[in-house]
């Protein structure tokens, strides 16, 4: 009897650490997007952007888990003749993370177009994007057609389904299926980078090491929502191939990674075949743009001058 006590009361005591410290990241997670809002509360309901360069308009929108530093500087080149903006979009980077939004298609292109529409002052814009982006570019598109001059797609991925898309997500890498299909370690890691991102901050650039620093940093900067809703109503639930065949004559480049095992090449050119867009494999896998920066811009920049 005094055992089974004993070890009734060591499982207690483990059960309230436990509780303790389940309760501690919480509060320091909470901490942290409160400060985040805080911090950025003059924009409003805008988004962060940057802004560089005078002529015809160009966004370039990043990707899931991204903000826009992933485009920086190299994108810069560009400004000798276009006016760059470059957003961070809603609930990642330097833009608000709001709590009750869906973070679906319609609540990112509504921030995207309140943001940029009195910089751009009714001209038409060319819109760049990276992997999420793409999709978010390309459904842009499709909802302001009077407002886009072209459209040029980066590792866009293109599915069928969601269970293709959780397919293809796995087929990436274990640590991009454990960390954003998988729910609860997605959560689990989402919570403790919210409750120890100033430290994680200062850490991502050895964790990640092969993309440049100030990407890496940025990759911590969301929320659990922001980062799930997201996920689940803009990247899983895409169906790029029925966007691009409902915009019309808008001219559409994809670039894409040669290596890159988001999207199956063979549909890819079926795509540009139906739709006359123009189809351009570069070497690099899903993030070719940050192994191959300068030949990516020079791409965009043809694109552009087309």
């Amino acid at each position: 009897m005094h055992s089974l006590k004993l070890r009734l009361k060591r499982v207690g005591i483990a059960l309230g650490l436990v509780a303790g410290i389940v309760l501690a990241v919480e509060i320091a997670a909470r901490t942290t997007r409160a400060t985040h809002n805080w911090r950025v509360r003059s924009l409003g309901d805008k988004l962060h952007i940057s802004v560089t360069g005078s002529g015809t308009p160009v966004i370039f929108l990043h990707g899931f888990r991204g903000s826009g530093r992933y485009w920086e500087p190299q994108v810069r080149k560009l400004a000798t003749n276009h006016q760059i903006i470059i957003v961070d979009l809603l609930g990642f980077g330097e833009s608000p993370w709001p709590e009750d939004v869906s973070y679906d298609v319609a609540t990112h292109l509504d921030a995207i177009h309140r943001t940029v529409e009195p910089i751009v002052r009714g001209q038409r814009a060319a819109i760049v994007g990276h992997s999420m982006g793409a999709i978010l570019a390309a459904e842009y598109g499709r909802r302001y057609p009077q407002e886009v001059s072209a459209l040029i797609l980066l590792d866009a991925p293109m599915f069928r389904s969601e269970g293709e898309a959780q397919s293809r997500i796995k087929e990436m890498s274990t640590m991009a299926s454990m960390f954003s299909v998988q729910r609860f370690w997605a959560r689990a890691s989402c919570d403790l980078v919210c409750a120890f991102r100033p430290l994680l901050f200062r850490l991502a650039p050895r964790l990640e090491p092969t993309i440049p620093p100030a990407v890496a940093r940025d990759a911590v900067l969301h929320r659990w929502k922001s980062f799930d809703r997201t996920l689940r109503n803009v990247v899983l639930r895409s169906n790029m191939e029925r966007t691009l065949r409902a915009l019309g004559p808008l001219p559409i480049t994809i670039l894409q990674g040669s290596a890159d095992r988001i999207t199956d090449p063979g549909r890819l050119k079926a795509i540009a075949t139906e739709t006359g867009a123009r189809l351009i494999f570069l070497p690099g896998d899903h993030n070719m743009y940050l192994r191959h920066p300068d030949e990516v811009v020079q791409q965009i920049a043809e694109a552009l001058n087309r």
